[in-house]
């Protein structure tokens, strides 16, 4: 009976379709018991998949022809509880499909640009002007769209939005219809007295492009935005602020060309999506990243992390710079673990020492069935190593960032960034930093690289290690410095820039007046002994 009565629906939904889309001053036959089967079809659940996605696309295609007057007035004819059944469903459906086309592209190899034109993207405009004719009905139409999670949808378009291109005229143009068609509903929702609603949803905080503001409203804004936009974030479901996390990343939005306040809410981002306590594993390590490609590449012109980090504490910038350090030793070692392969190999004459395909000159291949965060991460560890550039810009960051505040500077401290100063001279031979490198898969990831929570004192004594190893290896780099054998890779313009570079940044780092001598005393006349070699 079930198969029977499924036949006769299809059946009758086949019938429908030349009468989609159609023309509201058109009279169309029976428009009315039309409207009246699709509704009741398109519930989600009570008929089989098939039925339920015949009645949606014919649904779909009339509200992408902007012609949804029938549409309005057949839903006025439904129980509350539908409409706000089929608002959601429509918003939430429309979304998804959305966001499994960028997180498609996001596990490509190379990140690329989508099209607002393209089938799941290009509905969502439509959907929210239809929306917006909606919430014009009167206040409780307003508040069945809030009840259906609109401005949910909305948030989630704005984390999407980056990722979608406007080389060509028509995406430019499709793209600029999305944000205007998200500033409409945000306006008509925010009318009489759903305006708190609005405005106290994380959304308005976030897209600032966007948000309707009441009159008087600045006058009574926080004196702190970046510590509002931080709070918003932390009332976002977490699935939303890892793809944001994600798009960051992937699309690189710090860069001067993403636009001012799209590079400066980046940074902010950022440092706020570094922080366990409130965020997923998965954030929280693409923030690492994120901070660990950004210096790379951006060195002390990176001014709009700097302004981020020095809005934190002490606390937030050791837990952040920890990572940070630990993932740039990891890259390290990974070059010193190549060096090393290379050398054995042209020893023996083979390269069957690498597993796989290699080529002399080419880094090592990146395994295959790595998650994303894993696969980015080897990718950007092997395109840093052994690169002057990145080295330089990394040293140059920390020594702007020291000269923010003492907060930076010893929360940079704290962290190890010391240790910058070592790797600048590591060696496969003679001076392979073993005791900061060894153990980096076990224990290097400190406090930011483990998903679990360790005891505080288990912090503490792990930092005290990590500080004693760096004082060994300082004390043996102090004297390797020295040896023409062991400069001699870097002789002549490399090992000049190094040391020029390593003096400012101890300078930077341990010349704050705040620094007790007694504490810091033998570690600046450590470090300083380092650069005072004459190359």
């Amino acid at each position: 009976m079930k198969t029977i009565k499924g036949l006769a629906i299809h059946k009758k939904l086949a019938s429908y379709r030349s009468a989609f889309p159609h023309d509201d001053r058109a009279e169309a036959k029976n428009i009315t018991e039309i409207y009246n089967d699709l509704l009741e079809f398109s519930r989600p659940g009570l008929y089989s998949e098939s039925v339920t996605r015949a009645a949606w696309e014919l649904l779909l295609t009339q509200i992408r022809s902007g012609t949804i007057s029938q549409l309005i007035q057949a839903l006025g004819r439904r129980p509350l509880v539908e409409v706000v059944a089929f608002l959601t469903t429509l918003t939430t459906s429309c979304m998804s499909d959305a966001e499994r086309l960028t997180d498609s592209v996001n596990q490509k190899e190379r990140a690329s640009m989508l099209s607002p034109s393209s089938k799941e993207l290009s509905v969502l405009a439509p959907v929210l002007h239809f929306i917006s004719r909606f919430t014009m009905q009167s206040d409780s139409a307003r508040q069945t769209a809030l009840d259906s999670g609109v401005l949910d949808m909305i948030l989630r378009i704005y984390i999407i939005l980056p990722t979608l291109s406007d080389s060509t005229r028509q995406n430019a143009d499709s793209k600029v219809a999305l944000r205007d068609a998200s500033r409409l509903t945000l306006e008509l929702l925010g009318q009489s007295q759903h305006q708190e609603a609005v405005l106290n949803h994380p959304v308005c905080t976030l897209w600032k492009d966007i948000r309707s503001q009441p009159p008087g409203y600045g006058i009574d804004a926080p004196a702190d935005p970046a510590q509002e936009r931080c709070a918003a974030w932390r009332r976002v479901e977490k699935s939303c602020v890892e793809r944001r996390m994600i798009v960051i990343y992937r699309y690189t939005l710090w860069k001067p060309d993403a636009g001012g306040g799209v590079a400066i809410e980046a940074c902010d981002d950022i440092v706020e999506f570094a922080k366990r306590e409130f965020y997923g594993s998965t954030t929280v390590e693409f923030a690492y990243l994120a901070i660990l490609k950004h210096l790379a590449l951006s060195g002390d012109s990176a001014q709009h992390l700097m302004d981020a980090l020095a809005r934190g504490s002490r606390e937030d910038t050791e837990d952040i710079f920890s990572a940070v350090i630990r993932l740039w030793l990891e890259c390290v070692s990974t070059q010193i673990e190549t060096s090393e392969k290379l050398r054995a190999a042209n020893q023996i004459g083979f390269m069957s020492i690498f597993e796989g395909h290699y080529s002399p000159g080419m880094p090592p291949p990146i395994p295959s069935g790595l998650s994303l965060h894993d696969r980015e991460k080897q990718k950007l560890l092997l395109k840093m190593a052994e690169v002057d550039s990145v080295l330089f810009n990394i040293i140059k960051f920390i020594t702007k960032a020291a000269m923010q505040n003492s907060t930076v500077r010893l929360g940079m401290l704290d962290a190890g960034s010391l240790a910058i100063v070592l790797t600048a001279f590591a060696d496969p031979v003679a001076f392979t930093l073993s005791s900061l490198t060894g153990n980096l898969g076990k224990e290097g990831k400190g406090k930011g690289g483990s998903s679990t929570h360790r005891k505080v004192s288990d912090i503490a004594d792990a930092q005290r290690l990590f500080s004693a190893a760096i004082s060994a290896e300082a004390s043996t780099l102090s004297v390797l410095i020295r040896k023409p054998q062991f400069i001699k890779p870097w002789r002549g313009h490399r090992l000049e820039t190094r040391l020029s570079l390593c003096s400012s940044l101890i300078d930077s780092l341990l010349g704050g007046q705040e620094l007790d001598d007694v504490e810091y005393g033998v570690t600046r006349a450590l470090f300083r002994n380092i650069v005072a070699a004459d190359p």
